[in-house]
């Protein structure tokens, strides 16, 4: 009789735990990694507050992956390796840069999708150094949703496995495809639209080859970067080898005009406003805060290589930076 007390006791203790949280559960996590569909990637579930690896799993040739893993809470999805057909060049290219999302384990069965927009949203939302309670998928989804505005989708689109097949009419595998697009033209990499703070620059190239692929839609982008509170990328990108960093000056310049681009297939040449602030620091003393100096600076900030693209721009300078919303923040090592 004791030992059915003793048995009944455990079990009533067990269940409380449960009932309080103090157990795990099992949550399937399943979707998809899209750059084009990524296959033999590798999925890594982390535990998103303290960054335990929860599971990994291998995306198949269609970029799609399950895994159950025993816990809920908050978790980061992290796609990486593996290879995927370019949408513009279709040819097989390696994942060089690892693709993120955040989403709530809930017990029970949950979709991933991994994309370049969800982790634009997650460096958003996260910057360089965010560890422990921070990263949260209520943050993500903040960041997500803002991600998604500026290229013409909603929220949900981005827990949808897009459609990068050419000739789509999946506006979510469109904006991807022009990304693709964008890369090829320009010469850039995934790393470097994650990193950049020329905004006003992307937005006007990412238009310029989303037209290329798609003429006469009518749609238009708004990307202006991805910080609820100023509209601008947030943080500070690090330079070097330019010649004019190591030092400790300051300059402050405010660059308006246009950016210029060229005819692109079927697109016909575009003119994009520019006005921008931009604080750099770490200026040597060759990096006068002066017109000729400002126009050495900002070229560090225009990356594009698009050949034919032109910029017409006046400046307005300080030799201390203000601090002002918005600002770009670029530091010359």
């Amino acid at each position: 009789m004791r030992s059915l007390i003793r048995v009944c006791l455990a079990s009533g203790v067990l269940l409380a735990l449960v009932a309080c949280g103090g157990g795990t559960s099992s949550t399937t996590i399943s979707g998809a990694a899209v750059k084009g569909p990524v296959d033999g990637a590798t999925v890594t579930i982390k535990n998103a507050s303290t960054g335990a690896v929860l599971g990994t799993t291998t995306t198949k040739a269609n970029g799609t992956y399950s895994l159950d893993v025993s816990y809920s809470g908050d978790v980061v999805v992290e796609v990486s390796g593996g290879n995927y057909i370019d949408e513009t060049t279709q040819l097989s290219t390696p994942l060089a840069t690892p693709l993120k999302t955040v989403l709530a384990a809930n017990g029970g069965t949950v979709t991933g999708v991994v994309t370049p927009l969800t982790t634009l949203a997650y460096g958003a939302a996260f910057p360089a150094g965010t560890v422990g309670s921070a990263i949260t998928a209520a943050a993500f989804k903040t960041k997500a949703t803002a991600v998604a505005t500026q290229f013409n989708l909603t929220a949900a689109d981005l827990d949808k496995i897009p459609d990068v097949a050419l000739g789509t009419n999946d506006a979510y595998g469109k904006v991807l495809t022009s990304i693709s697009k964008y890369m090829d033209t320009n010469n850039a990499t995934l790393d470097s639209i994650f990193n950049t703070t020329d905004w006003t620059g992307f937005n006007g190239l990412i238009n310029a080859a989303y037209n290329a692929l798609y003429p006469n839609s009518g749609v238009t982008f708004n990307v202006t970067g991805f910080d609820a509170a100023t509209g601008q990328a947030t943080g500070v990108m690090n330079i070097p080898n330019t010649g004019y960093g190591g030092g400790t000056g300051t300059c402050q310049v405010r660059e308006q005009g246009t950016m210029n681009i060229p005819a692109i297939g079927a697109a016909p040449a575009s003119t994009v406003p520019l006005d921008e602030t931009i604080c750099f620091t770490g200026l040597n003393a060759t990096a006068t805060c002066d017109a000729a100096g400002a126009a050495i600076l900002t070229e560090q900030n225009h990356t594009s290589s698009l050949a034919g693209v032109t910029w017409t721009t006046s400046y307005t300078l300080s030799p201390t930076c203000t601090g002002a919303a918005g600002t770009v923040n670029i530091n010359l090592l």
